[in-house]
């Protein structure tokens, strides 16, 4: 539910593999869909007229032209500052991932910012970093926080070492499992090491 009037920008966030990005594509192809006047995949909905749709979503260098995989994600969303309208739609996936954490953050936030401020336009913004939603406190009632929900599993395991004398406690990853349904909120963690245990990308000995 977005709208000029109120609440034209989400934040969405949420673990890995959870549906983030499926939404947000979910959300440009019935836009499209209903422009074109086609029935879209709902119970209902109100669609107004868009003058476009700009995405950055994805990876990808080129090497034919010598740039990386971080230029062209900042070429895309330089693209979308200079071209999008306020009667545009906005979806921009994890903006930032290409550089470092500091630097990500800092790109990102001033993005949405200048949306936001300048732009005025719906925005849908896929974000892993927990500080850009402190820009909802300059947006009040603009801006709303949701993530895709899950259910985790936490257990506590104990550790000792003998010849230290030393017993402790520690949490270990648990489990995961992904619900795939937006709902409101923000979530505190993205459960990045749980996905590289998945893919085998590293011994469980090493958490």
């Amino acid at each position: 539910d977005l709208h000029a009037d109120g609440q034209y920008c989400q934040i969405v966030t949420g673990p890995n593999m959870g549906g983030k990005s499926c939404y947000i594509r979910q959300v440009a192809l019935i836009t499209i869909m209903a422009q074109v006047g086609s029935f879209v995949p709902a119970s209902s909905a109100i669609l107004h007229v868009v003058d476009g749709i700009y995405t950055r979503m994805g990876a990808s260098d080129s090497i034919q032209q010598g740039t990386s995989t971080f230029y062209e994600e900042m070429n895309e969303a330089s693209n979308i500052l200079q071209n999008c309208s306020s009667r545009s739609l906005v979806i921009i996936d994890e903006l930032g991932r290409g550089t470092s954490t500091h630097d990500g953050v800092a790109i990102a936030y001033a993005t949405l910012h200048y949306l936001l401020k300048n732009k005025k336009c719906i925005v849908i913004f896929v974000t892993h970093y927990p500080k850009i939603l402190d820009i909802q406190s300059e947006f009040e009632g603009s801006v709303g926080a949701y993530h895709v929900s899950y259910l985790s599993t936490r257990k506590l395991l104990q550790i000792s070492d003998e010849k230290m004398g030393i017993s402790t406690e520690t949490e270990d990853l648990g489990e995961i499992t992904f619900l795939y349904k937006l709902v409101a909120g923000a979530s505190d963690r993205s459960f990045g090491l749980n996905v590289a245990l998945l893919a085998q990308a590293a011994p469980v000995e090493m958490y």
